[in-house]
């Protein structure tokens, strides 16, 4: 388990804001619009990956985690998308040791960056 040690962490902010510059060109509308959009499926996310760990079914982990994951990594959302990659490698290895501790982290992770995206002041938030 890769990121199994970063369970407990802490940290400024959900996003990485100059990757997510990075990401698109610096368009300040394309990065709202796609915090917008992860917003919209959040609780898809959520949802999906949660019935996946609820009936240990690795082969739908596997592939919601790596939806979420790419997801995640267009907006600059770092940590989210490297927990989503270590459930994703779980689902592939069908080893779900860990997954509640590992989904209850990223679910606050996703939360987190659901309240900087709505925030009106999301490109000076610091968390």
């Amino acid at each position: 388990m890769v990121y199994t040690a970063r369970m407990n962490y802490e940290h400024k902010s959900p996003i990485d804001y100059n990757k997510a510059m990075e990401i698109t060109g610096n368009d300040t509308e394309l990065f709202e619009a796609l915090l917008e959009a992860f917003v919209q499926s959040n609780s898809e996310y959520i949802s999906k990956i949660s019935k996946a760990v609820s009936c240990k079914n690795a082969e739908d982990l596997k592939l919601y985690a790596h939806q979420a994951k790419s997801g995640l990594a267009s907006i600059g959302a770092t940590i989210a998308s490297q927990f989503a990659k270590e459930m994703e490698y779980m689902g592939m290895k069908s080893d779900l040791t860990n997954i509640d501790k590992i989904f209850k982290v990223f679910k606050k992770e996703l939360n987190l960056i659901e309240e900087y995206a709505t925030n009106k002041d999301w490109i000076k938030k610091d968390y």
